[in-house]
């Protein structure tokens, strides 16, 4: 049987309001810019020489230090669009689901006052029925995680 830990870790993030708060830290780290001191050199030590691209024969380590904090900036670009991505994602595959299972789901994910076993007499499902329709909800999701982040989710 197929384990969703990472579709459930982010199905927890999602409903009790960490994924916003990730996102939220995340676009504050992606709007901060950078000081002149950043791109100083002065007392930079470079410990392994840089390639030169000029006929000096000299590595540029002022360009080297501008790419390499444009990388950073494009790094925490896409690290915040693929969390906003995210979110959204399961914004709209949640909304596929009626109450009774979106109860199940918080419910089998602990963020409930209620057990899954308080939730499946109460439903009237028996546990064989809900323990499949949580592995058809987890199915549905565990796509839309490893679509935002490829090979980190195994």
């Amino acid at each position: 049987m197929t384990s969703y830990r990472t579709a459930k870790t982010y199905l927890t993030y999602y409903f009790n309001g960490e994924l916003d708060s990730i996102i939220d830290r995340l676009r504050r780290r992606k709007n901060q810019k950078f000081s002149d001191d950043c791109y100083c050199t002065l007392s930079g030590v470079m410990l392994r020489p840089g390639k030169s691209s000029n006929k000096s024969g000299h590595a540029d380590i002022t360009a080297a230090r501008a790419i390499h904090l444009a990388d950073i900036s494009l790094s925490k670009e896409r690290n915040f669009k693929r969390y906003s991505d995210l979110k959204e994602d399961i914004k709209k595959e949640v909304e596929k689901y009626d109450q009774r299972d979106l109860a199940l789901l918080k419910a089998d994910l602990g963020l409930t006052e209620y057990t899954k076993t308080e939730l499946i007499k109460a439903s009237s499902f028996s546990y064989t029925k809900a323990k499949k329709r949580l592995n058809e909800i987890f199915k549905a999701f565990d796509p839309i995680v490893r679509r935002a982040f490829g090979d980190e989710c195994d």
